[in-house]
């Protein structure tokens, strides 16, 4: 997603944990902190953005443009 290797797994971690749905999976661990620190973008502005509901589709456009302002 987005030319990251983490993002689509911290994605669906990130949507069961609004959901209260992480069950053995952790939502902010190190392999997200990794995809994060990649990104340029914190666990919570992530976690704000899913939170409105977004499409894969628009997750994916929404890190590609914060790539863009990040480099």
């Amino acid at each position: 997603m987005a030319g990251f290797d983490g993002a689509a797994r911290a994605l669906d971690k990130c949507r069961a944990s609004l959901l209260g749905w992480q069950g053995d999976f952790t939502f902010g661990c190190p392999l997200d902190e990794m995809f994060f620190q990649e990104a340029g973008i914190s666990k919570d502005e992530f976690q704000n953005f899913v939170s409105t509901g977004a499409s894969d589709a628009a997750v994916e456009q929404w890190l590609l443009e914060r790539t863009k302002m990040t480099k």
